[in-house]
């Protein structure tokens, strides 16, 4: 069994504010521009370097932020609720005969956050860390941080 990373894309700088690329291509292109203007390393190899593995769960934690409810029989008060946690999944596969390389992570990530993102506490990436290595049907998966 192969060795799996206990990190990935930890040294990438992405934000999924930015809109969501049109092709994996795009989206390669989108985070060597996003390092150069930050003044970080270049990507691209770390990016396009296959995976040990075809088949990832990535699980990540957003928050919502508070909402402002108004009280009828207050006069004009409002009750702040708490911060809301969300639990969400997805689960990334290679093609047949192909492997997954960190910009097929990132793509899939970010198509999959893309709807809740302006909502959301995170918007930065700091990288995928090992959650549990799987075994038997289930594939690896991987906890994705976010920094604010």
């Amino acid at each position: 069994m192969t060795k799996l990373p206990k990190s990935l894309l930890h040294d990438m700088w992405w934000c999924f504010a930015h809109e969501v690329p049109k092709s994996r291509d795009e989206m390669l292109e989108d985070a060597c521009f996003f390092a150069a203007f930050m003044d970080a390393r270049d990507p691209k190899r770390d990016l396009l370097r296959p995976l040990p593995f075809a088949d990832v769960r990535l699980r990540y934690e957003y928050g919502l932020p508070p909402r402002r409810r108004w009280d009828d029989d207050e006069d004009d008060e409002d009750e702040i609720e708490a911060w809301r946690p969300h639990q969400a999944e997805v689960r990334v596969v290679a093609g047949p005969l192909s492997v997954l390389t960190g910009v097929d992570l990132l793509w899939d990530l970010h198509l999959a956050i893309a709807p809740t993102v302006a909502e959301c506490d995170g918007q930065f990436l700091e990288g995928l860390e090992l959650e549990s290595p799987g075994g038997g049907d289930e594939p690896p998966t991987y906890r994705v941080v976010f920094a604010s």
